[in-house]
């Protein structure tokens, strides 16, 4: 069977009658936290070449990238909540890789018909609705993953359903809170970062000093 912690159990969401009812989680999140090298990382030793970075790794290189204009850093959240926010996000990724018609923004001209165009069409086909209408279009890494020989596990990577629609409310057990506390101050708090929101705080911040949006 598929070992992908972060599924759910497709086949469990219809009862005897075949009315729909809750999904079954594969793995609560307090276990994927803390037991899994998806967040907290593996390091490579000697007996395996498993080597996988924790998030906050990623978080300490974001902070090193803070004052480097070649790279723009956005919110996950800023992409997932209001949608002229979504669009806002759109908006500026699109202006720092260049992919607007020229002179197409903030100017009053056909080209800006035809980028806000484009963003609509973005964030219509970014939406979790959307994107779990085309499951297929995100199983391309496992194929990839499987033809190049990329991965240790690929069943990890195995096709399925990678986007939930249902909320499945879960809270962290004692365990997992004081692992992410832990990590956090370990990694994050010596360089100033009281919490993961003021790290959201200060790369908006950042992003309207370098970049002007």
């Amino acid at each position: 069977s598929k070992r992908v912690p972060f599924l759910v159990d497709a086949n469990y969401n219809h009862d005897k009658n075949g009315s729909d009812t809750e999904d079954k989680l594969l793995m609560d999140l307090s276990t994927f936290l803390v037991d899994t090298p998806f967040v907290r990382g593996c390091p490579q030793t000697t007996s395996t070449s498993d080597l996988r970075a924790s998030i906050w790794e990623y978080y300490v290189e974001y902070h090193a990238l803070m004052e480097c204009p070649s790279v723009l850093m956005l919110v996950y959240e800023d992409f997932i909540g209001d949608e002229e926010v979504r669009k806002d996000n759109i908006r500026r990724l699109g202006n720092f890789m260049g992919v607007f018609d020229d002179d197409g923004v903030g100017n009053n001209n056909n080209n800006t018909d035809n980028n806000e165009e484009l963003i609509d069409r973005i964030a219509s086909m970014s939406t979790k609705p959307y994107m779990a209408n085309h499951m297929s279009k995100f199983d391309e890494p496992y194929e990839r993953a499987a033809t190049l020989n990329r991965a240790a596990d690929i069943s990890q990577l195995a096709p399925g359903a990678k986007v939930a629609l249902k909320t499945h409310t879960q809270t962290y057990n004692d365990r997992a809170v004081h692992f992410l506390e832990e990590q956090w101050r370990e990694s994050m708090g010596v360089l100033g970062y009281k919490d993961y929101d003021s790290f959201c705080v200060a790369i908006r911040k950042r992003n309207e000093k370098l970049f002007g949006y």
